[in-house]
């Protein structure tokens, strides 16, 4: 589940945490997806990071930055409102 074989220069946690792969089966999101994300061609968006928090049952803070990524809350209680607000079934990737 961890590598250090992926290039990070986005700097989000989540990153150095997970590999892109592993993160594909497990959010739905495609690899390629996530790996623009990663490597910064593509910014941060609340659906990625609500979609990602609720699936691994993270906070927000714990795998994204707080002043990178455009619109990342550090202090949203993403788990709890995806769980109380957002089924699965109205999750968009």
């Amino acid at each position: 589940m961890t590598t250090t074989a992926n290039s990070n220069p986005s700097g989000h946690p989540i990153f150095d945490k997970y590999t892109r792969g592993w993160l594909s089966r497990n959010t739905g999101f495609s690899r390629t997806y996530i790996s623009r994300i990663s490597t910064g061609k593509l910014p941060l968006t609340r659906s990625f990071v609500y979609r990602v928090c609720y699936r691994l049952k993270l906070l927000e803070s714990e795998l994204f930055l707080p002043d990178q990524g455009g619109d990342v809350n550090p202090n949203s209680p993403t788990p709890a409102l995806a769980q109380s607000k957002i089924t699965e079934g109205e999750i968009k990737g």
